[in-house]
């Protein structure tokens, strides 16, 4: 049994991966996910103003950079690409549409349930597309 522990959390045998590793996938993802619960609301929004700041000023002195970490997600996911590029193309949102989630906001983006239905949108506001990708 070489190579095979117990997690200390379930008590489930795991294949270990890195060194000093006490749990298994799921416990870490359930630790993590516990630690960074209530991140965002304890941020104040002079903080998350700073931080938004801060990305787009690293954005715009670093455009080389950003367009190839753009390159890189789109070739490991090569069917979100191509969806996004042809609905991008094909699908126009249209002029004083509301958002098809809330119907208070202007609809600003789209939003594939699946991406392969390449043309199959839901139009959205950014607060209600932002909340439909935290929920997957």
């Amino acid at each position: 049994m070489a190579g095979l522990k117990l997690c200390v959390n379930c008590g489930r045998e795991m294949t270990i991966t890195g060194n000093n590793q006490k749990f298994c996938l799921d416990c870490r993802k359930a630790r993590r996910k516990e630690k960074f619960k209530g991140y965002n609301k304890n941020r104040s929004e002079e903080s998350k103003a700073h931080a938004k700041e801060l990305i787009k000023r690293w954005e715009k002195n670093n455009r080389v950079k950003r367009c190839e970490i753009n390159k890189r997600y789109d070739k490991r996911n090569p069917i979100k690409a191509n969806a996004r590029k042809r609905a991008f193309e094909k699908v126009k949102i249209p002029m004083g549409q509301l958002c098809q989630n809330c119907k208070e906001r202007l609809a600003t983006q789209r939003h594939h349930t699946d991406y392969n239905k390449k043309y199959d949108v839901v139009f959205l506001c950014r607060t209600c597309h932002k909340r439909a990708h935290l929920i997957k």
